[in-house]
């Protein structure tokens, strides 16, 4: 009597084997006698015609001889740590124009009203609705990692930039 060991390994080869015997009994099935006789005449009838090379020349548009130029160029710069990762050392080079800079976005419009806190949890009511550590603040993809009672404070951070802002809730007068 076969051992679990040897039923197992009995298994996984039948799990492989009989897809593949399966598609062989298919194409007998269906006359085309298996897969690689349909790859090596398409019809099962013709011969294939003679291919003709082609004595045209290719014409390059501007913007692929561009393309070209510039693979020229970065070849003969060098890479940074990451092989696949080219820093731009020169404005000029950048996307959108020379001195353009996407520079950082201000942190979401938010009002903090109030600070609720308990023996057990600490809440915040954002905008009217009430946040706990780890909600996010609308949809503006800000995260609450910190409500500090005591300070009347709350950090937000941005998961995309890591950016870590501090609002406070204003004293009543």
């Amino acid at each position: 009597m076969p051992t679990a060991e040897t039923k197992r390994r009995m298994m996984n080869v039948a799990v492989f084997v009989l897809p593949l015997l399966l598609v062989e009994a298919a194409a007998v099935v269906i006359g085309t006698g298996s897969p690689r006789g349909l790859q090596a005449a398409p019809d099962g009838l013709e011969e294939p015609a003679a291919v003709e090379p082609s004595l045209q020349t290719s014409q390059w548009s501007d913007a692929q001889l561009a393309a070209a130029d510039h693979v020229l160029q970065l070849r003969s710069k060098p890479f940074g740590p990451v092989p696949l990762l080219f820093e731009i050392s020169d404005e000029s080079e950048i996307p959108g124009g020379e001195g353009w800079e996407a520079g950082p976005q201000p942190p979401p419009e938010i009002t903090l009203q109030a600070i609720l806190s308990s023996n057990n949890s600490v809440t915040a009511l954002i905008d009217g609705k009430t946040h706990r550590i780890g909600d996010g603040i609308r949809d503006t993809g800000w995260v609450i990692i910190d409500i500090d009672s005591d300070n009347r404070a709350v950090t937000i951070r941005d998961p995309q930039t890591e950016r870590v802002e501090t609002i406070t809730a204003d004293r009543p007068n």
